[in-house]
């Protein structure tokens, strides 16, 4: 899942959930910079790095399962051999995630953070299912097809560099698998994927998350709600997930979402990494709360046997 996801629609489901403006900031920025906490940052090199810029860290293979496998393609832990580390929503180990995060009392921004790294990591089960964190064979793309929008390619000027990378991850299927407005299909998905289905999805369960943390009467997601969430993944179609991500701002600070936020110009609504590195005391909480999130995860695949964090 790219921004519009990870910041714009865990705010707006935070803000269903009644958390108030600020913390659901807090919550969207932490879950965003899941993907933008890069190791070439001066601010943040002495600490564990979770981010990636597309088809980054392919060709440092030695450290890639450490990013991949607990940031971004959660093993299942379910079937046998290697088909246990291949990220499946749903799964055993999504299920043991989305158990802890329900139980997570926000009584400081270490858990608010840990709240929202977990989050990015659940979403991404439903847009990264059936790829894996490492170099694997399940990773193989083939018989690759764009079912909407209707004037999009598989991208063919691209086609030898992407038949050279290794089989990592989403590599071989570039964005499509992050794109909320793209029905497609391939070998993995021969009848087609429509990822706003697969998103709402995911919205409905995150939401529900986040509605027992906050104790609402209402656990799941209205219809006016999900029909606003379906507007939102199937209308906003910029291939560039920036401008995408602008809209779903722009969305909600017009009330779109049935409540309005007024952001003050030294505070807008808006993602910077600079939220979190920028400031003294979130830039160690964060940091601590990413380290938990690593450990949970090394020792729920120790745990199965598993052993490649």
């Amino acid at each position: 899942m790219d921004i519009d996801f990870h910041f714009g629609t865990i705010y707006v489901l935070s803000r269903w959930a009644n958390f108030d403006a600020e913390t659901a900031k807090t919550l969207a920025t932490a879950s965003q910079f899941v993907d933008d906490n890069l190791p070439n940052n001066p601010l943040t090199k002495n600490y564990r790095h979770s981010g990636h810029e597309p088809l980054e860290n392919l060709t440092d293979l030695k450290n890639d399962d450490k990013v991949w496998i607990p940031f971004h393609f959660l093993p299942s832990l379910d079937g046998s051999g290697d088909e246990r580390l291949i990220c499946q929503k749903n799964s055993s180990l999504a299920q043991q995630l989305a158990d802890f995060m329900s139980s997570i009392t926000i009584s400081d921004n270490q858990n608010l953070f840990r709240l929202g790294i977990s989050l990015h990591v659940y979403a991404d089960t439903w847009a990264h299912r059936k790829f894996s964190g490492f170099i694997s064979r399940s990773n193989r793309v083939s018989n690759p097809k764009i079912i909407s929008p209707t004037q999009a390619e598989w991208e063919k000027i691209e086609d030898a560099f992407i038949h050279a990378l290794p089989p990592l991850g989403h590599a071989k299927a570039i964005h499509w698998p992050d794109r909320p407005y793209a029905d497609w299909q391939c070998s993995a998905f021969p009848d087609g994927r429509k990822n706003w289905e697969e998103f709402l999805e995911a919205s409905h369960s995150i939401y529900n998350i986040l509605a027992k943390i906050n104790n609402c009467d209402n656990l799941a997601l209205s219809s006016t709600q999900e029909s606003q969430l379906l507007d939102a993944f199937q209308n906003t179609t910029d291939e560039n997930y920036k401008n995408r991500n602008n809209a779903w701002i722009n969305r909600i600070t017009t009330g779109f979402f049935d409540f309005t936020d007024t952001f003050d110009s030294d505070n807008p609504l808006e993602y910077t990494p600079g939220f979190i590195i920028g400031d003294t005391s979130f830039l160690p909480e964060f940091y601590a709360a990413l380290e938990d999130h690593y450990t949970w995860v090394k020792e729920k695949l120790v745990d199965a046997g598993i052993n490649r964090l």
